[in-house]
């Protein structure tokens, strides 16, 4: 059924007239005859207002379904392409779970071979002093690009040695800089006291040059 006789229809079961439905459109009746002749052609207001006033949707007007139906295919349709759309994430991070757990075997043996490297084993092939080995290991440009970009998993226990011996470095330059910082007010002290004591045996003519 084409939208002309749509619409002829749905103006005849609310039992109006061209000429009547015509006045509530603020069209002339030849005006109107000529849309049903020739609904194709409407334009997307003029549909809205025609479908207005025959109290149904537009899209009941244009496809003859009522909108709880078109709703309902469409949901469907929206809910198998949200599935699909799961499924193919749940393959990618599938994928993506493979590729770290393999990197982090990767980077396993590429530690125990460092330690190797260093002699850091005992007889029985077990590493002597791990954080001798992650101190060469996690210094590695390389090897640290693998852990920020996030390639490794982070439940693997390699990228928690990591991120231990990364606190562990930022604990000490927090300490290295304390340090430097109370040298520094130390110096800046003892500069101070001397200026003090110049100007104190300055009329004596005894004077105290820094060192």
């Amino acid at each position: 059924m084409n939208i002309s006789k749509r619409i002829s229809d749905l103006r005849n079961r609310k039992q109006l007239k061209q000429s009547d439905f015509a006045e509530i459109l603020g069209l002339s009746q030849s005006s109107y005859s000529r849309i049903e002749n020739k609904a194709d052609k409407l334009t997307i207001e003029q549909l809205e207002k025609i479908a207005g006033a025959l109290g149904v949707s537009v899209v009941e007007l244009l496809t003859g379904d009522t909108q709880k139906q078109v709703d309902s295919k469409d949901i469907e349709s929206l809910r198998k392409r949200v599935k699909e759309l799961e499924e193919i994430t749940k393959i990618q991070r599938d994928f993506i779970l493979s590729i770290k757990q393999k990197f982090a075997g990767a980077l396993n043996y590429e530690f125990y071979y460092t330690a190797v490297d260093l002699g850091l084993l005992d007889e029985n092939g077990d590493i002597i002093d791990e954080q001798g080995v992650a101190k060469v290991f996690f210094n590695d440009n390389v090897i640290n690009e693998v852990f920020i970009n996030n390639l490794i998993d982070e439940n693997e226990q390699i990228y928690k040695d990591w991120l231990a011996y990364r606190r562990h470095l930022n604990e000490q330059g927090k300490i290295i800089s304390t340090m430097f910082s109370r040298l520094g007010k130390i110096r800046h002290n003892e500069i101070d006291m001397r200026k003090k004591l110049n100007r104190e045996l300055k009329e004596d003519n005894v004077n105290v040059e820094p060192e």
